[in-house]
């Protein structure tokens, strides 16, 4: 029996590449790689071979580069050992594949991580050794500064190797809005990227700092912290969020609420479970249901639902008794709950499904396309890929067959073209 084949086709259903890739992956920066007989290679939107299939094993292009894979060897599961390289768009060995490298990532910077003997280490594109291999964990360079542990220490490189921050620190995250959190000798405090203590090491918990402002934790209570690390919020809360519009969420015991800047209640902790602003609104649960609130704490559509999703587009879909249903922002049912799943509006429409068929609405609740569909994707450019009696094809918001269900799999059009399977 024939296996089907990945195709490409245009708008039209006139097949670019008549069907006969084993697997294939999303378009990224107009080319995608594809998979032809075990072999891999790359193709763009028209259909055209960017780099014919020959390699064992590849990766997407990063910073113009691409980490490829030759004289691989199969091991049921997929290819092993081998030599890694990297080529150019055009195909051509910017790196000629090498036996002796353990693993190759992909560039970042003009500098890939490269490991040997279980060493890591940095390369430049030319494939020359920046920092020879030696230590047990390397990350990418951001802001010409890597994170290296050695030792079972962690410091911070330069494009050199210089040491910029000895390694002494026994874990060390990222840098965010310029400092870094670390932890010494079971606390935690924040660096700059001098390896200069901001703010001394005495936390239990912290997190990263955003809009100057840092969550953390001390005898076992959260506060908040600026980057001088006075207390913009003394910790007495079991729990703090993130800012959003000015407040945060926060609880006591089993209780949240919402604080401001201050840590001044802007309403009483007293729901069981609740979510960020959004749009002005925000979801909270009491009792096993849930409502909507506005910034004052007011009840805006009271607690009546098994569960409840944020607002898109002005509505939101809600659960009772096991059904789902569209309100808007007064609490009006727009639909009332009758789906047995439902999607998020988009471009005006929504996707939703009846006793195993999917269908379309529109904002009013009318049906745009009645539920007929085995299974649908979300629509792109106008289009969406829709399955059914076992075939896919694609229809228009108005439920027209643009392409007739003729496909045993189909992919989103993306620019114009869709990847479809076929024999």
């Amino acid at each position: 029996m024939k296996v089907p084949k990945w195709g490409l086709i245009d708008k039209t259903g006139a097949w670019l590449i008549e069907p006969k890739i084993d697997y294939v992956d999303a378009f990224r920066d107009g080319i995608a790689k594809v998979v032809i007989d075990g072999k891999c290679g790359y193709i763009d939107k028209t259909g055209t071979w960017i780099i014919e299939p020959k390699f064992d094993n590849d990766y997407y292009f990063s910073d113009g580069l691409a980490k490829v894979q030759i004289d691989g060897i199969w091991d049921i599961w997929h290819y092993i050992k081998g030599k890694w390289g990297y080529i150019d768009k055009t195909g051509a060995w910017i790196i000629e594949p090498k036996i002796e490298f353990d693993e190759y990532l992909k560039f970042s910077d003009g500098i890939a991580r490269v490991e040997i003997d279980h060493k890591w280490g940095y390369i430049d594109k030319t494939g020359s050794w920046i920092v020879e291999p030696k230590f047990y964990i390397a990350e990418d360079f951001i802001d010409g500064i890597a994170r290296v542990k050695i030792n079972g220490k962690w410091g911070l490189i330069d494009k050199t190797g210089a040491w910029i921050i000895e390694p002494k620190f026994v874990f060390e995250d990222d840098f965010s809005d310029g400092i870094a959190k670390v932890k010494i000798d079971g606390k935690w405090g924040y660096i700059d990227k001098t390896g200069t203590w901001i703010i001394e090491p005495k936390f239990d918990d912290v997190r990263d700092f955003s809009d100057g402002i840092a969550k953390v934790k001390i005898k076992g209570k959260w506060g908040l912290i600026d980057k001088t690390g006075a207390w913009l919020i003394e910790p007495k809360f079991d729990n703090v969020g993130a800012f959003s519009d000015g407040i945060i969420a926060a609880n006591i015991g089993r209780k949240c609420g919402y604080i401001d800047k201050t840590g001044t209640w802007i309403i009483e902790p007293k729901f069981d479970n609740l979510c960020d602003f959004s749009d002005g609104l925000a979801r909270v649960e009491i009792d096993g249901k849930w409502g909507y609130i506005d910034k004052t704490g007011a009840w805006i559509i009271e607690p009546q639902f098994d569960d409840a999703l944020d607002f898109s587009e002005g509505l939101a879909k809600v659960k009772i008794d096991g059904k789902w249903g569209y309100i808007d922002k007064t609490g009006t049912w727009i639909t009332e709950p009758k789906f047995d799943d439902a999607c998020d509006f988009s471009e005006g429409l929504a996707k939703v499904e009846i006793d195993g068929k999917w269908g379309l609405i529109d904002k009013t609740g009318a049906w745009i396309i009645e539920p007929q569909f085995y299974d649908a994707l979300y629509f792109r450019d106008g289009i969406a890929p829709v399955k059914i009696k076992g075939k896919w094809g694609y229809i228009d918001k108005t439920g027209t067959w643009i392409i007739e269900p003729k496909f045993d799999d189909a992919k989103e059009f993306d620019d114009g073209v869709a990847f479809v399977k076929g024999i």
